[in-house]
């Protein structure tokens, strides 16, 4: 069976090897006409992606990149602590979650890829698909056409795969967004010692007008983000589209100037700043139709807080392979995903949207979070010696194989 997919990002690239070792002949189409050796911040690889990643024979290297990433501590306003908890699988009881860059996670991916002779095409911008019979017919913006009996759709948020079989437009995007993202990395001896993240425990500050997320590495190098509060911009929300890093530099300062944060010095202390937008583009779950099937953000594009974007991708990556080792049609391939994985990926966007309206709320809600919702966790953490969410942060394919059918099967309309 001929296997297409459109997208070499992390879900398609990990998606070839699955279905590589599946005995599938696969090709990537790649919109882009180089690698992505230089794209990108950095993410969590939780210690369910970590298992994916095992799966396919690259948690080993993976283990490589990074560094693990085990405790999770969260701070209100004022600068008190509020929950000290672990983070993914209880020690012992599975791989620990590590903190990446995204342009070595892809790397890893890109490599193995490679090595086993898997054909990417770049430059490759998909107009369209279409089913015909048997096959499926995958035509490009620059007039080639592909022909395979699976297409699997990569190809993320934005994907012009799922437009197409929605006989959707592209949605322009919205000229306000709905969160922004701001970070990089920060030089070793940035922060004074009572900012200081430990190696390998990520931190979370809750401050009235602006989020800061950070993790500390091995090097004494600190990654970092944050979240504003678009309306206490000066210029409100409708100024945010348009602002230059050098602008997103001095207002975070200034939002953040009345609470317990480390934006000035992490701002100072890094080089070059990312800035990211989210304008409501987030995908409801919905894996395709007959034999073009949707995977990663393009199946269901969750919040960015939830941590479990690339692993929720990879997670998919690796049900699929299964799906056609266990002598899955190419059109049992969406109801079989849509059975085995609509459950387990909105309860964890659900969990995504909690966190993201846990981070900037009013003074009562932020009352409650810091004094009662994080404290509770944190004693709950203490006494069982699991993580919040633990259910979360394991997976094995054999967990997915027998569930019963789902009322999800939303995927098949």
């Amino acid at each position: 069976m001929r296997t297409l997919i459109v997208g070499g990002g992390i879900a398609g690239l990990a998606a070839a090897v699955a279905l590589h070792q599946a005995g599938q002949k696969t090709c990537v189409l790649e919109r882009y006409d180089r690698t992505a050796d230089d794209v990108g911040a950095w993410l969590q690889i939780a210690s369910n992606g970590m298992m994916a990643l095992d799966a396919i024979g690259l948690r080993a290297v993976a283990d490589g990149i990074g560094i693990p990433t085990t405790r999770l501590e969260t701070f209100a306003p004022d600068g008190s602590t509020t929950a000290d908890t672990p983070l993914g699988q209880r020690a012992g009881h599975g791989p620990a979650g590590r903190s990446v860059r995204r342009s070595d996670l892809y790397r890893v991916l890109r490599e193995e890829v490679e090595r086993i002779g898997i054909e990417v095409i770049r430059g490759a911008q998909v107009a369209s698909t279409e089913q015909i019979g048997p096959l499926v017919r995958v035509d490009t913006r620059s007039g080639a056409s592909y022909t395979a009996e699976l297409v699997v759709g990569a190809d993320g948020i934005g994907s012009a795969v799922r437009a197409s079989l929605k006989h959707e437009k592209a949605q322009p995007t919205r000229a306000v967004p709905d969160l922004v993202g701001v970070g990089g990395f920060a030089a070793a001896g940035a922060i004074p010692p009572h900012f200081d993240t430990p190696a390998g425990s990520l931190h979370f500050r809750f401050g009235r007008d602006c989020f800061v997320g950070s993790v500390g590495m091995g090097d004494g190098t600190t990654w970092w983000f944050a979240n504003p509060r678009l309306s206490a911009l000066p210029g409100g929300a409708s100024s945010a589209a348009g602002m230059s890093s050098a602008e997103w530099s001095k207002s975070l300062v200034t939002l953040a100037a009345r609470d317990v944060l480390p934006i000035r010095h992490l701002v100072e202390g890094t080089p070059q700043l990312d800035v990211w937008a989210s304008a409501g583009r987030r995908n409801s779950v919905w894996w395709g139709a007959g034999s073009v099937a949707l995977i990663g953000d393009a199946a269901h594009a969750s919040p960015p807080t939830s941590g479990q974007g690339a692993s929720l991708a990879l997670e998919d990556a690796v049900i699929l392979g299964d799906i056609i080792r266990t002598g899955g049609s190419p059109r049992d391939v969406v109801p079989e995903l849509a059975r085995r994985r609509t459950r387990r990926v909105t309860k964890i966007a659900h969990q995504g949207v909690a966190l993201d309206r846990a981070k900037l709320l009013g003074p009562f809600g932020s009352f409650v979070r810091d004094h009662v919702i994080l404290p509770v966790a944190d004693r709950r953490a203490f006494r069982t010696g699991t993580s919040p969410a633990a259910w979360m942060y394991d997976f094995t394919i054999a967990s997915t194989r027998h569930r019963g059918a789902l009322a999800d099967n939303l995927s098949a309309r």
